[in-house]
């Protein structure tokens, strides 16, 4: 899991026209989790657990491998 804050500079702006007692920026909570991989609809895997991951997330950001190494699963 991983959380960052995202600095926005134009709060900035908007907090000389509005002054306000203190400026948070968004902030950003990422959480790995495994995919759907071979057998999980045999029950092997995360299966129902994934399903219910995904259940309680607001947005689902896929990477994806653009380069080939032995080092890294497909």
């Amino acid at each position: 899991m991983g959380i960052v804050q995202v600095p926005d500079e134009r709060l900035k702006k908007i907090e000389t026209l509005i002054p306000t007692e203190k400026v948070i920026h968004a902030t950003f909570k990422l959480t790995d989790i495994a995919g759907v991989g071979k057998g999980t609809t045999s029950g092997d895997g995360l299966g129902g657990k994934f399903l219910a991951f995904i259940r309680e997330v607001d947005a689902v950001l896929e990477v994806v491998r653009c380069f080939e190494s032995a080092d890294v699963p497909h």
